[in-house]
């Protein structure tokens, strides 16, 4: 029997990989089953984690609503290394099942 993991799922990436991560999402849709026949959920939710501080405020409002289960308002949040250095206080509340970060060696320019 498979279980459906909906998250939360965090990827740091670089910049301008931000919104190809959350195109991806969108592109695989047809090929990919996120979740099971008995799911109302068709594919996973992305929240794109980027802008000025009063962007990224506004932002924060939907991780409040970051539950992991199929009907949460996001699934997946995509952010830069440069929001995250940011945001870090934030971000770090949540207990995210899985962080990806993509070009690990662009932490160490930024950091």
């Amino acid at each position: 029997e498979r279980e459906d993991n909906y998250g939360w799922h965090l990827i740091v990436t670089t910049h301008p990989q931000v919104e190809c991560f959350a195109q991806e999402f969108d592109a695989s849709e047809p090929h990919v089953n996120y979740a099971s026949s008995s799911s109302k959920l068709d594919r996973l939710r992305v929240l794109t984690y980027a802008g000025t501080t009063s962007e990224r405020r506004k932002l924060r409002g939907h991780l409040d609503g970051a539950t992991g289960l199929v009907d949460a308002s996001f699934h997946v949040l995509v952010m830069s290394y440069a929001s995250f250095l940011k945001d870090y206080l934030h971000i770090c509340q949540i207990p995210f099942q899985t962080v990806i970060l993509d070009e690990g060696f662009s932490w160490m320019a930024v950091a």
